[in-house]
């Protein structure tokens, strides 16, 4: 049962950071999606504590989402300099 709820928030943070990735401002819908996320992570956490696999594989991973939003801001300051 952890399993499934585990897979349907991954699943649906996925789709969320998918649609919002063309976006290069954060609105305030955003900013609130994100720290729900951080909360639900965090409750997550506490109730089924990860393992030091499962942690670095989540350092992996947002440390890729922050690499993508980087590399997005700088494509975008790229194309709105050669207008």
């Amino acid at each position: 049962m952890m399993n499934i709820k585990i897979r349907s928030i991954t699943i649906t943070s996925i789709a969320t950071l998918a649609l919002l990735a063309g976006c290069s401002e954060k609105g305030p819908a955003e900013e609130a999606g994100a720290r729900i996320d951080d909360a639900v992570e965090d409750i997550r956490e506490r109730l089924d504590p990860a393992g030091p696999a499962e942690r670095t594989g989540r350092q992996i991973d947002e440390a890729l989402e922050q690499l993508d939003e980087a590399v997005s801001n700088a494509v975008e300051q790229l194309e709105e300099g050669e207008d």
